[in-house]
């Protein structure tokens, strides 16, 4: 049975390895379209000062409103942006 020895370093395996060679070069733009972007032609049926709920932020008041893209400043969770689809009026 092979002996460890403290303090060197671990062996190469398959899986410490290939994490290295993985690893995204540096300074790479990688082109694509933004998917959390604005694609509502419509304005939002929220206005700033709403009072709303999100399951996981809870309770907030919307601060910002651009497209469909809401800042909300959350009771408890701080300040958000959430897509107006996940908030109802309450």
């Amino acid at each position: 049975m092979p002996r460890a020895t403290i303090g060197a370093p671990a062996p190469a395996t398959p899986s410490n390895a290939s994490a290295t060679a993985r690893a995204a070069p540096r300074g790479r733009t990688i082109e694509g379209e933004l998917v959390a972007k604005s694609t509502s032609s419509e304005p939002s049926r929220f206005t700033l000062g709403d009072r709303v709920f999100h399951l996981k932020f809870g309770n907030g008041n919307i601060t910002g409103i651009e497209g469909n893209k809401l800042t909300i400043e959350f009771d408890r969770a701080g300040q958000k942006r959430v897509l107006d689809g996940f908030v109802e009026r309450v």
